[in-house]
């Protein structure tokens, strides 16, 4: 690979080589034994290819290390929230039923909650009781019936209260 040196003269005056910069020559025919002209160059962009490689290789184990690190750690949070909440649901549960099972024993038999149709059913009758005695207090000597009994259904009636 003994490349000739080219030259180009100039005005007379100088000589210029001409080099190809697609072929490395340098260094050809200088007496450098195992010299390969660009050799240097491809052994240099060998092994930046092989460090660029090593690299990604790396990053991409490291990342995916990080995320699988991540998600044990996302989902060990996660299970002991789950068993917190589930023992603290337990002991809801259990409190609600002691309470119930002693609320059970010291009940007495009669039951003190009031339903609405035996809230109406007492309201009719202290109703009907109230107007009966009202009617004979009416009755019983006054100029008019009507007028006493309005006067005293009015003061009495559930409807007097309210207002």
């Amino acid at each position: 690979m003994n490349a000739p040196i080219r030259l180009s003269y100039h005005r007379e005056s100088h000589y210029n080589s001409l080099v190809d910069p697609y072929k490395a020559t340098v260094g050809v025919g200088l007496g450098l034994p195992g010299h390969s002209p660009g050799a240097a160059d491809r052994q240099l962009m060998r092994q930046g290819v092989a460090a660029s490689e090593e690299s990604a290789v790396e990053k991409a184990m490291l990342e995916d290390k990080l995320k699988h690190t991540d998600w044990e750690a996302t989902n060990e949070a996660i299970e002991e929230q789950v068993a917190r909440e589930s023992y603290l649901q337990w002991i809801r549960d259990n409190e609600r039923r002691r309470k119930q099972q002693s609320a059970e024993h010291q009940k007495p038999p009669s039951s003190s909650t009031v339903t609405s149709g035996e809230l109406r059913a007492a309201v009719a009758a202290a109703t009907a009781a109230t107007a009966a005695q009202q009617a004979q207090q009416c009755s019983g000597g006054a100029a008019s019936p009507k007028a006493c009994c309005s006067k005293h259904l009015l003061a009495g009636s559930p409807a007097a209260s309210v207002r």
